[in-house]
């Protein structure tokens, strides 16, 4: 083979194999409304789950997070001073399933709860109660540096609701807001409890650049063999 092909043939190698070794497209997920489904998904196990039992008095999120061992919950741009907070029995709705639950409201373009993970998640999941009773919720995954991965919508209105990662996204926040606005007092009340997710597991990556490197040095040293 010509020199000047040779070349030309060990560089677009090597930015191939740069191409192919990079992460996935971030923001894309799948969503899950069976636990079960979900649960085969991830390998059948989920690295943690967080079911608020260990809560044994009302805790609010509005001014202050709330936390717990995987996560912290916290209201943001409070608008009413409505919910937000841990409730435990005797609750004060009946959209849960009788124990203790994280009971949540956010208000169109006025309120939101943030869900802080203490380690990055490429799977969640949780259990809600009327979620889609007025505004609906939409979910904000964001990464550790709070890039926007992708906005999904809870697509039921009481029942379990998961997401999985594509490889190489990973979630250190959720941000729960309305879907639409609706006039007057608006909002959306809802339960969540039985919180579950899958820790990511971080594989480095090499880098473009270092690859091409990588082909400069095998052309180098192709280049040197030729020249003898």
């Amino acid at each position: 083979m010509p020199r000047t092909l040779q070349r030309v043939a060990i560089l677009a190698s090597a930015a191939t194999l740069a191409i192919s070794t990079l992460p996935a497209a971030v923001g894309a997920q799948t969503t899950y409304t069976s636990l079960a489904t979900w649960l085969a998904a991830v390998g059948g196990t989920a690295s943690w789950s967080e079911d608020f039992s260990s809560f044994t008095s009302d805790e609010s999120f509005l001014s202050s997070a709330v936390n717990t061992s995987a996560f912290s919950l916290q209201a943001t741009n409070s608008g009413r001073v409505f919910r937000n907070n841990i409730d435990v029995p005797p609750v004060q709705f009946t959209d849960n399933n009788g124990t203790a639950y994280a009971s949540m409201f956010t208000n169109f373009g006025e309120q939101t709860v943030n869900l802080r993970l203490n380690q990055s998640i490429s799977a969640w999941g949780a259990e809600f109660f009327a979620a889609r009773s007025g505004e609906a919720v939409l979910l904000d995954l964001f990464s550790s540096t709070d890039a926007l991965l992708s906005s999904v919508e809870v697509s039921v209105n009481s029942g379990f609701f998961g997401f999985v990662m594509a490889p190489g996204a990973a979630v250190a926040r959720i941000e729960f807001r309305s879907a639409t606005e609706n006039p007057g007092p608006g909002g959306e009340g809802f339960g969540m409890d039985n919180v579950t997710g899958v820790t990511a597991v971080a594989v480095p990556e090499p880098t473009t650049l270092g690859l091409l490197g990588m082909g400069f040095l095998f052309l180098g040293a192709a280049t040197r063999r030729r020249t003898r």
